[in-house]
C-alpha cells in the first residue's frame, strides 16, 4: 500500500488540509481574541459577571503559550537531538557510509534510504554502544528508510503534524566527524536554515549552509513547535557561474532537500 493510501481525505485535499493547519495554528489566538473582546463588550454593557471571566480566559491563554513557546518548544527540541544517532553502514564492497538517524518509535529509527542502499550491515550509535540494525523499510524514490533495533533508546523525537511554510525557520541535527590528531571522533552539530518552500516528493526545500559530511537523515525541526518535520537527503550547492547562477540580479543560495515524514507509511511517522 502506497503512502498515499493510509491518509485520509482531508491529507489527501490540499485545500482542506491547509484550512485545518491554518485552525490548528490560530486557535489559541482566536480563543484568546474572543475572551478580550467578551470581556470588553461585557465591561460597555454592564455585564460586570463576564468581565472577570472573560479576563481569567485571557490570562490563562496567554500564560499557556508562554509556557509553551519557552518551556514545551526547547524540552522537544533537546529531547529531538538527544534521539538523534550516528549510523555506520557497511555495504557490498566493504565501504563505511556514515550518516544519521532519529528515533521516532520504539526502536524504530528513520534516516535517508540512500544512505543504507546494498547495505549488508548497518550499526546504530547508542551511546558507547554500536548497535545493529535491520532495515525494516526503505523507499529509493522518496529516500526514506526505517531502521529496526531490538535495543530500545529513551530519547525520542515527535513526529510533526504539518509542514512549516515558506519563511519559517528550522533546525538541523546531525552527526559529523572531526578530526582529532590522527584519529576522528564523532561530533553532532546544529545549523539554522530557512524554509525555502516544498517540492515535489513530498520534499522540503531549505536554504542555508552546507550540511556536514554524514548529515544524510539528520532530522529537520520547526522550532515553533520542536517537531520533527522530516530528514535531510540532498544537498546542491549554489551555482558558481554561467547561467543559473543568479536570479534577478542577486546570487542563487545554496538549497538543502528534506525528505518529509509524510512520505512514510503512517505506521512509521
Amino acid at each position: 500500500m502506497s503512502p498515499a493510501e493510509h491518509e485520509g481525505p482531508v491529507s489527501r485535499n490540499p485545500q482542506l488540509k491547509e484550512v485545518a493547519r491554518q485552525l490548528r495554528s490560530s486557535a489559541t489566538t482566536i480563543i484568546l481574541i474572543t475572551a478580550s473582546v467578551v470581556s470588553a463588550v461585557a465591561a460597555v454593557v454592564g455585564l460586570q459577571a463576564w468581565v472577570p471571566i472573560a479576563a481569567a480566559i485571557a490570562a490563562v491563554l496567554t500564560g499557556l503559550r508562554v509556557l509553551y513557546s519557552e518551556f514545551v518548544v526547547p524540552l522537544r527540541l533537546r529531547t529531538a537531538a538527544k534521539a538523534t544517532v550516528r549510523t555506520y553502514v557497511r555495504d557490498r564492497t566493504g565501504r563505511i557510509r556514515l550518516a544519521t538517524a532519529v528515533h521516532l518509535h520504539r526502536g524504530e529509527w528513520v534516516t535517508a534510504a540512500h544512505s543504507v542502499r546494498d547495505a549488508v550491515e548497518v550499526l546504530v550509535r547508542l551511546g558507547e554502544a554500536r548497535i545493529p540494525a535491520t532495515v525494516l523499510y526503505a523507499d529509493q524514490e522518496s529516500d526514506l528508510a526505517v531502521l529496526k533495533t531490538e535495543r530500545v533508546w529513551s530519547w525520542r523525537g515527535r513526529s510533526a503534524r504539518s509542514a512549516p511554510e515558506a519563511g519559517n525557520s528550522v533546525k538541523v541535527v546531525g552527526w559529523t566527524s572531526r578530526a582529532e590528531g590522527s584519529d576522528f571522533v564523532d561530533l553532532q552539530v546544529t545549523l539554522d536554515y530557512t524554509v525555502q518552500g516544498e517540492s515535489g516528493g513530498p520534499l522540503l526545500v531549505l536554504t542555508g549552509p552546507a550540511p556536514q559530511r554524514g548529515f544524510p537523515g539528520a532530522p529537520a525541526m520547526d522550532v515553533r513547535t520542536g517537531r520533527v518535520v522530516g530528514i535531510t537527503v540532498q544537498y546542491a550547492p549554489a551555482p558558481q557561474d554561467g547561467q543559473g547562477s543568479s536570479y534577478q540580479g542577486l546570487p542563487r543560495p545554496s538549497t538543502t532537500h528534506v525528505a518529509l515524514l509524510s512520505g512514510l507509511p503512517k505506521e512509521f511517522r
